[in-house]
């Protein structure tokens, strides 16, 4: 596994690797994830062999820019993303609502819902500024089951990952959050909380305010 400490010393060849249908580790704000180019079958199967992951749990689609989530999904109200795109992206919130076609059916096994996300960590907007605003399917770097109450750190995701992936991008700043990302499901105009994480439930509240909306 090679430790990447700066990604504009081999960020082509780490492309390179990656359009071969190849996962890398990445940092986000929270733990260290897998990650693959969203198009690639082949990258998406290993990722799902690497981690043990049944593959009726759907990875997730991140993307630089905060105003592409209407690319990917749909929704009724879409003020209630906007605001939430507004307040907390980039950053540890994930939303997850209805896809919008059928383009990431592979990663997502054909569910009708698809987990949107854009994270702030400097190293992974370096990462994703080389990707001409294509997304990527993430997950956490670690066997499933495995790591509970806890972050994937550098640490456990080396450890468990290490004979499965080539190219491991450190994240140049600390990790500072405490708990792996909010999520949120977003439904015609009900907002459920599905996993709390330093975004608490007040802090969605206060977000949604202003649109009439509270968090079930």
């Amino acid at each position: 596994m090679n430790i990447v400490t700066n990604i504009n010393t081999c960020i082509d060849e780490i492309l390179e690797h990656m359009q071969k249908g190849n996962p890398i580790i990445i940092p986000t704000d929270t733990n260290y994830n897998l990650a693959c180019l969203a198009n690639s079958a082949e990258a998406i199967d290993k990722i799902f062999k690497y981690k043990k992951r049944p593959k009726n749990k759907a990875l997730s689609l991140f993307f630089l820019d905060p105003s592409d989530w209407n690319k990917y999904g749909i929704c009724d109200n879409e003020r209630i993303i906007e605001r939430l795109a507004e307040t907390f992206w980039p950053g540890p919130l994930n939303i997850i609502i209805n896809k919008r076609n059928s383009d990431y059916d592979y990663m997502l096994n054909n569910k009708s819902t698809i987990a949107l996300g854009s994270v702030s960590n400097p190293t992974w907007r370096e990462f994703m500024s080389h990707l001409n605003g294509e997304p990527i399917a993430i997950t956490s770097a670690n066997i499933s089951g495995t790591v509970d109450n806890t972050l994937v750190t550098k640490e456990i995701a080396i450890s468990q990952m290490k004979n499965c992936v080539d190219f491991f991008i450190e994240s140049s700043n600390a990790i500072s959050t405490s708990k792996s990302s909010t999520i949120v499901s977003v439904i015609d105009n009900t907002v459920k909380l599905i996993r709390e994480g330093d975004i608490d439930k007040k802090a969605l509240d206060n977000a949604l305010h202003v649109e009439e909306i509270t968090v079930e």
